[in-house]
């Protein structure tokens, strides 16, 4: 099965900045190998650690991470999504065995936009609160995307 993550946030006319924002998050974060296929309402981000000589390596697609910054086009995942105002700025494909990359991402994105909301395709929804607990555990857990967020509360 794949699992699909999305950043939600509430609907804004600073998506567009905010997309531009979320790279400078990606550098600051070492992701220095990244590219941006632009589209009318949706870029498509590729993004890569790492100094590997070739970015696209049918042997490693593991490190490779695939994100559509959602700029002008709506897309709303769930009725309970809707009911919040929320919508997705940012979709993460294939999030299987990219965890804690994930996790690594999230935690420096609400440092800026404490407000989003990470949802995942199993029906988990994650708050800033929740990322900071999970991202400040002693010992990294891989499964995090698979547990619900009250499972880290004390």
């Amino acid at each position: 099965m794949i699992y699909e993550g999305r950043i939600l946030n509430k609907s804004c006319i600073e998506k567009r900045f905010i997309a531009f924002k979320f790279v400078d998050i990606l550098r600051e974060l070492g992701y220095i190998k990244y590219i941006v296929l632009k589209k009318e309402t949706t870029d498509l981000i590729y993004i890569k650690k790492g100094n590997d000589k070739f970015f696209l390596n049918k042997n490693d697609t593991s490190s490779l991470l695939t994100v559509y910054a959602y700029k002008e086009c709506k897309e709303i995942p769930t009725k309970k999504a809707e009911d919040a105002g929320l919508e997705t700025f940012f979709r993460f494909t294939d999030i299987l065995g990219r965890e804690l990359v994930i996790l690594e991402i999230l935690h420096k994105y609400m440092e800026k936009y404490s407000d989003s909301i990470f949802y995942i395709d199993n029906g988990l929804y994650f708050t800033k609160q929740d990322i900071d607990r999970i991202y400040n555990l002693k010992e990294p857990d891989a499964e995090w995307i698979y547990k619900n967020p009250d499972t880290y509360k004390k």
